[in-house]
């Protein structure tokens, strides 16, 4: 099979067994408590962590200031919490606010179906009745798809290469849908990084604050590099390794006959 060549007539077949429902579910309730854990996460810092206590750490622990005081130590540490704590609430309201889109979207999408259609029968659409053609339901499970291997993806982070097993997981379930294993195994590895990016956007946009607060210009722009670089780095691997996973997914389902 091609990668990312849509198969001719998948939606006419039999052979692929469709996501059923509880699993879109199960990725809104996902995403739902990885937004409130994260809402939560932020609201502590910004309740618990406070000027004092950055300046008790800063006293008691033996930093290497590179010239500069405790007092601009407090101020960048200050800066850089706070802004951490913002980009943790912002993500979290965020990813809630998607998990509670995605669960109404597409329950609303299934119960539009006339009576006796089922859009997740056979290969897992039911044509044009519902209103919508095949390609569009395609693009809906393929998306369903994609947010299932990013989860498999952000839950077995702690394996090395976990992204490989994420696209693996949507390569093989997409193989028998629109066959864009690969974009599918690559978005896999792509989402989850999505809210790390953002908090960590506004985690380096605090630490740059604070660096230019203390007129410390020259470490605002290289951990602003820096920071720069390691995203893109690291979009550009977790993405890699998901499409290779998703092409692995593939190929295992042709081997498998799926």
């Amino acid at each position: 099979m091609d990668p990312d060549r849509p198969q001719q007539g998948a939606t006419d077949t039999d052979d692929g067994p469709a996501l059923p429902p509880v699993v879109e579910y199960l990725i809104a309730a996902f995403l739902m408590i990885v937004g409130v854990a994260f809402a939560l996460g932020g609201a502590l810092i910004l309740f618990v962590v406070d000027q004092k206590l950055i300046a008790d750490v800063v006293a008691e622990e033996s930093f290497d200031p590179s010239g500069m005081t405790q007092a601009q130590l407090v101020e960048l540490g200050s800066s850089s919490v706070t802004w951490l704590a913002i980009g943790l609430l912002v993500a979290g309201g965020l990813l809630a606010v998607v998990a509670i889109a995605y669960a109404v979207v597409r329950y609303r999408k299934r119960t539009k179906a006339p009576q006796g259609t089922n859009e997740y029968d056979s290969a897992g659409f039911a044509g044009d009745r519902d209103g919508q053609t095949d390609e569009a339901q395609q693009l809906d499970q393929f998306w369903t798809i994609a947010l299932l291997g990013g989860i498999v993806s952000a839950v077995a982070s702690f394996v090395p290469f976990s992204q490989v097993l994420g696209g693996g997981v949507a390569g093989y379930l997409e193989s028998d849908q629109s066959g864009r294993v690969i974009t599918v195994g690559a978005l896999a590895g792509f989402l989850p990084l999505v809210p790390m990016i953002g908090i960590g956007a506004f985690a380096l946009f605090g630490v740059a604050q604070g660096a230019l607060a203390i007129g410390k210009g020259e470490l605002a722009v290289s951990v602003s590099l820096a920071g720069l670089f390691a995203m893109l780095l690291g979009t550009a691997l977790s993405t890699g390794l998901g499409a290779i996973g998703g092409y692995a997914g593939d190929w295992i389902a042709d081997d498998q006959g799926v």
